[in-house]
């Protein structure tokens, strides 16, 4: 695995207390790398924690009669994870997810030093209804108590000093890619069938709607394309439409794949397909690049950031359905411009997103905390 490195130079450890979802493998990651770092680690998980390899405090057993009642199980599930933080005596909690809840104010007076992570959706509010006012406190009102603020590219630390009104903006780390998990595998046979693949949630802000309408132009240019869907949401759906527009043959529609198994599935594609409406970052990108593959993405947020137009791959507006089909049938075509992006793009990756580099990054941003008063 990436773990070059063994953390700060002077050997110097913390008490690291997590506030996260547990649930979501970017936690998993941080935890995970942090203890194998040799820090002392407590991860207070805001939703039911997958496994992982560090000492974590999940409140909801104690609090689940309370599920419906909000307060009443806030209430309870704060007393919880208080004390729990406090027998630990964590140096500093460190926030992943901007939680915007009244569970995180009132715990936020029981942390003497704060770190918060923000990731994306935390901040920027991307569906069409109005955001709420009470969360747009909310959020401000923990954004304040933080010493240091990190956001997961430059965009999202833009974004992220406007919308929460911030005096200084936010220091950039990335989620950096395993390049030794996530590597090229085997060369693929020229002249066999293209595939395409999607490998996010099906969620109307990545777009999987766009990638399945596209197919109709890419599939009449060229008759071996195919589009492979991975992810977790509205599976039915998707299948839905791939029927009615007669695209049986050509995309085929998965449910999700656990992390563990993500980079076998992309080394399974000619081109990884992200069309994108709203993306912070675009971490799928990266991993997509480290495999070896060229990409098409769209160039909205975060992805200018992670995806070199015309080098490690090809950015297209997003929303726009012909033009994204135009790249992928451009791609299909090429093989030698296929891998020449793929290697450019595990090259860009190596050199700049190298998950063993963010680590070191992080802990230089808690030493900065903890030595230097910010």
């Amino acid at each position: 695995m990436d773990q070059a490195g063994s953390g700060l130079a002077d050997g110097r450890k913390w008490r690291i207390c997590f506030f996260a979802p547990g649930s979501n493998v970017h936690t998993q990651r941080w935890v995970e790398a942090m203890a194998d770092r040799g820090h002392e680690v407590l991860l207070i998980s805001t939703d039911r924690p997958r496994a992982m390899r560090a000492r974590v405090f999940y409140p909801a057993p104690g609090s689940s009669r309370w599920r419906f009642l909000p307060k009443l199980r806030a209430a309870f599930a704060h007393g919880d994870m208080a004390r729990a933080t406090q027998e630990f005596r964590p140096d500093f909690v460190h926030m992943h997810w901007l939680n915007a809840s009244m569970l995180s104010v009132m715990q936020a007076r029981h942390w003497r030093r704060l770190i918060i992570s923000v990731w994306g959706t935390d901040v920027i509010w991307d569906v069409s209804e109005h955001e709420p006012w009470l969360r747009r406190t909310l959020r401000r009102r923990i954004a304040a108590q933080a010493e240091i603020i990190t956001a997961t590219s430059e965009f999202l630390a833009g974004r992220t000093q406007a919308i929460v009104g911030l005096s200084a903006r936010p220091t950039v780390v990335p989620f950096g890619i395993d390049t030794e998990a996530f590597s090229p595998g085997a060369k693929r046979a020229a002249g066999g069938e293209i595939v395409i693949g999607y490998l996010k949630h099906y969620m109307p802000r990545y777009g999987p709607e766009i990638a399945v309408r596209s197919m109709l132009r890419v599939r009449a240019a060229i008759p071996g394309a195919r589009l492979e869907m991975y992810g977790a949401g509205d599976q039915a759906g998707l299948e839905r439409l791939v029927g009615e527009l007669g695209l049986g043959d050509a995309v085929r529609v998965h449910g999700p794949v656990a992390h563990a198994e993500v980079a076998g599935v992309m080394r399974g594609f000619d081109i990884y397909c992200m069309p994108s409406l709203s993306e912070s970052f675009g971490v799928s990108a990266l991993e997509a690049s480290a495999c070896g593959v060229s990409v098409v993405a769209s160039d909205v947020g975060g992805v200018p950031e992670v995806v070199v137009d015309g080098q490690t791959g090809v950015l297209v507006r997003s929303g726009d359905v012909n033009g994204l089909a135009d790249a992928l049938i451009r791609l299909a075509g090429d093989a030698t411009a296929r891998e020449q992006m793929g290697a450019a793009g595990r090259a860009f990756v190596v050199g700049r997103y190298r998950w063993a580099d963010s680590v070191t990054a992080m802990e230089g941003v808690y030493e900065r905390m903890m030595v230097n008063g910010r």
